[in-house]
């Protein structure tokens, strides 16, 4: 069954368990099924129209779903509903996730978020601390200092900390870094984040970011750190590049203090 969907966020995103039901069925009767922009629904059928009965159960559940999709105007309070109460926990994560995106300071949204704040899905825990704040970071950095995280999880708080607008996600992303036991990739979107603090933290970086450079480190890895002093670093700062060893930093250091004439 193909479905096409071509409305944000979606009319397919607000079917519920029940209409889903709906879709599942005529998935076993047509071998296309599709929603255009006036909401026409169209379908292919699996077996010859001489089947009558066949053709008036399939005409009953797309009748079926035609209806639901007159809901769509209320689409806010439909996916309130599925994030809250649908019986998919993917669905529910699906629906919070539209509706943090679109309706961001919604007193109801805020509420579904806040309650995801104590939920067993560790999933839907990191989600919702990553979109809650002050209180969301306290949240991220408890869960953490756990441990035993993969390391998708890590860099998802890891870019959680990067877009919070809170001062104190840089010294959170140090401590990070510093751990030995840290892979290169997880290192990487840790100073990718360095560069998104730029404009909030002139000078705080350089010491740090001066101590990664003088460990024997690789090519990208250099140039990730090279592009973090740039990013954050003072002028001061800079003009440490030109008197290192290596061509590769006395050049970024000159390329860097140009910038700054």
């Amino acid at each position: 069954m193909l479905i096409k969907n071509e409305y944000p966020p979606g009319i397919i995103s607000l079917f519920d368990a029940g209409q889903r039901k709906l879709l599942k069925s005529l998935y076993r009767k047509a071998a296309e099924f599709s929603i255009n922009q006036s909401y026409t629904v169209m379908t292919a059928l699996w077996r010859e129209p001489s089947d009558h009965r066949y053709l008036v159960n399939t005409a009953k559940d797309l009748v079926s779903v035609c209806d639901s999709l007159n809901n769509y105007k209320s689409s806010m309070q439909k996916l309130k509903k599925l994030a809250e109460f649908d019986p998919d926990p993917g669905v529910r994560m699906n629906s919070l996730k539209i509706l943090v995106e679109g309706f961001p300071m919604d007193d109801d949204v805020i509420r579904i978020l806040e309650h995801g704040l104590t939920s067993h899905n560790i999933h839907k825990r990191l989600f919702t601390a990553a979109h809650f704040g002050e209180k969301g970071l306290t949240i991220l950095r408890d869960i953490l200092a756990t441990g035993n995280l993969s390391a998708a999880k890590k860099i998802f708080i890891i870019k959680a900390f990067k877009h919070n607008t809170f001062l104190d996600g840089i010294d959170d992303l140090i401590k990070i870094y510093k751990k030995s036991e840290l892979s290169r990739d997880i290192q990487k979107e840790i100073l990718k984040a360095f560069i998104n603090f730029s404009d909030r933290a002139p000078g705080k970086l350089d010491e740090f970011l001066f101590t990664a450079l003088s460990r024997q480190v690789s090519a990208p890895m250099e140039y990730l750190i090279l592009s973090c002093l740039g990013a954050c670093g003072s002028i001061n700062t800079i003009e440490r590049l030109v008197v290192m060893p290596g061509a590769d930093k006395c050049q970024w250091g000159i390329i860097l203090l140009g910038k700054y004439k």
